[in-house]
């Protein structure tokens, strides 16, 4: 062992050039080879696939991925005519929307849990049809518009925003100014495709 490392010491120009070069093949190997990169949520024979199976075949429109969208009110309530209007007819648009399997609406029956104790903030549930890294980018950004949508005409009080998730992390992104409360879009995927 000490005479290799006397080799390597006394030539260690040459070990150096012999690095570079294998370091520069395994390179060239690996761009050869090509990039299998996948992005998928199947792992045979595992529990959490056959709960995603089960899910896919009983419960199709549960099955997918899942996004949030949340709106908050500076002054008044979320039960405001003009607020709870708004977003009763955007949530119903978005819902026509193409991969929406289905929306969850606090203004439903059993959606009192999804409105603050204040009043003041709600949020909607949007169910998907696929798991987010099978979505059309497209298809989710038209969730995003159709919330951001919502805003009422330009005042002084408040900016909505879009905050997108991936494996629910956050970035705000200010859009424009609105009135007395605002929509934003909240996408909690997995591949973070819901990113824009």
């Amino acid at each position: 062992m000490s005479a290799l490392a006397r080799w390597c010491f006394q030539h260690r120009f040459a070990v150096l050039l012999l690095w570079v070069v294998g370091m520069l093949g395994l390179g060239a190997a690996g761009n050869a080879l090509g990039v299998n990169y996948a992005n998928s949520f199947s792992l045979p024979g595992t529990e959490s696939t056959k709960a995603l199976t089960l899910l896919q075949t009983q419960l199709a429109s549960q099955s997918g991925d899942q996004d949030t969208i949340v709106w908050q009110t500076s002054a008044g309530t979320v039960h405001d005519a003009q607020v709870e209007s708004t977003m009763t007819a955007t949530l119903g648009k978005i819902a026509k929307l193409p991969e929406v399997a289905g929306v969850r609406s606090p203004y439903d029956t059993t959606g009192a849990v999804q409105i603050s104790k204040d009043g003041r903030t709600a949020y909607a549930l949007v169910n998907f049809t696929k798991q987010a890294n099978l979505l059309d980018t497209a298809d989710i950004t038209a969730v995003i518009n159709t919330a951001q949508a919502a805003s009422p005409p330009h005042s002084a009080s408040s900016s909505p925003a879009t905050q997108s998730t991936r494996s629910r992390r956050s970035s705000h992104q200010p859009v424009k100014e609105s009135a007395s409360w605002r929509p934003r879009s909240c996408c909690s995927s997995p591949s973070g495709r819901c990113s824009r």
